[in-house]
Formats: structure tokens, sequence, C-alpha cells
């Protein structure tokens, strides 16, 4: 279970603190220790909040420590629900602006620096990359995205994950998990329409699930340490050249 870590007196985890009294209870009797967090403080002030955390976690029974997760909080963009305000990190391109300057390089760089703010903040792993195919271009997630070319978005997401994670052999001591996302074809929303949405609960990637299959690639060779499901139902698609059973991916 990945839940949302309880914020006081706020909405959707969104508050000036934890309520660690409720998360204790979540903690304590239902058993959950994985958390993505929804705060956006100062950094010091998120760390003590992180901190604050563990502690109600090493009280427990088993002490097991918490993971906490975050969406993206090194960009310019805001979305609740796909990305964070970056308050007090450092600030990068969105992953399109990486796509444009075709600099696996310049990622690793941004990824070991956004590694270490994590952990300095307490945060063990990263709801990213997306590496879904940008393919229609009204979807509203795509500058999230690494576009639309299978092979950048395969070279990129390998460097993404082996500088967050510390290392092209899996996840390392010092790393941060990433969590790619989303598997897979959610990038091809007709209309643009969004699968949070039941409006928008079709994906319609046709003869190119392959391509968006092949995007992944590179992060998983790097061994990334989940991966999250995409939400949309592929509807009319096929994988090498026979149809596929119209379910959602995940």
């Amino acid at each position: 279970m990945h839940s949302t870590m309880p914020g006081r007196d706020g909405e959707l985890g969104r508050a000036e603190s934890y309520d660690l009294d409720a998360l204790g209870l979540l903690v304590g009797d239902r058993h959950v220790t994985s958390f993505i967090t929804r705060l956006t403080l100062d950094p010091a002030l998120l760390a003590e909040q992180n901190n604050a955390a563990q502690e109600v976690a090493a009280a427990g029974r088993l002490g097991i420590p918490l993971t906490i997760s975050t969406d993206p909080r090194n960009h310019f963009s805001y979305v609740l629900g796909a990305a964070e305000a970056g308050t007090g990190t450092t600030q990068w391109p969105e992953l399109l602006g990486f796509a444009a300057l075709r600099d696996p390089q310049l990622v690793r760089e941004f990824g070991e620096i956004a590694r270490r703010e994590y952990r300095a903040l307490g945060i063990h792993m990263a709801l990213s990359p997306q590496l879904d195919l940008l393919t229609e271009p009204r979807w509203p997630r795509g500058s999230g995205t690494f576009g639309s070319q299978a092979e950048l978005s395969s070279e990129l997401g390998g460097a993404y994950v082996e500088s967050f994670q510390g290392g092209a052999e899996g996840l390392q001591p010092d790393g941060v998990m990433t969590v790619v996302k989303h598997w897979v074809g959610y990038g091809a929303q007709p209309e643009g329409f969004e699968a949070h949405n039941y409006y928008g609960r079709f994906a319609e990637p046709g003869d190119y699930l392959g391509q968006h299959i092949a995007a992944f690639e590179g992060a998983l060779d790097a061994g990334t340490a989940g991966i999250m499901p995409a939400y949309p139902i592929l509807r009319d698609a096929t994988l090498n050249g026979e149809p596929i059973e119209a379910v959602s991916p995940g």
C-alpha cells in the first residue's frame, strides 16, 4: 500500500506539517509504511517533518522505517497529482526540455544533484521518470515526458534512472529508487483526454504499441526499482501484428 502522508489542516496531504497522530494510526493499525509527501516547505523544514514521521514509525512494534516518495519537484511546473513545486530545490528544465537538448550527460548531472537533494530531505523514492511517448500533442502531461521518439526516451530514461539510483547496476545504498511510468501507452490519449478521469479511460496506440514499450528499455536495463502502471484501457491496439485484449496494461 502506497498512501499519501496525511497533512494537518490541509487537503490531499498538502499542508504546513504532517498530521503525526493520523500517521500513527496508518502505521500502527494499518501497517502502511510507504507514503508520498505532498509538502512543499523550505528544505530544512521538510527534512524536519520527514524526520518526525520516521520517529513515529520507529516507535512501532517492529520499527520499520518509512519509504517516503515524491512526484518530481525540481522543475518549473506544479500540477497536483503530477508534479510538486520546487521549493528550495534546484530547478531544471521539464523532461521535454531535456529531450530538446538531447544531452544524456546533462540528464545524469541533473539526476545526481536531485538525488543528493532528495536524500537530504529524507525522500527515498522518485515517482519518475515519465517515459510515456507524447504521440498526442493535446495531452496535458506532455511536458513531463521526453517527447515522442522511443529511442531518445529510452536513452534519456536510462540516464535518469542511473543517476537517481546511484549507478548502472540498480539501486545503490546512497541512491533514490525510481518508479518509471506509466506502463504503457498512456501518451496515446485520443483528443488529449486524461486517463485519471472516466472520460479519458481509453488510449489508442494502434499499431505503435511496440514503440511505447521500447521507450522504457533504457530504464529497465538500468534496473529501475519500480514501474507504475498506466491508467487507460488500450483500445484497438496491436503488438507484433497481433491484436491485444482491451484491458488496462497495468
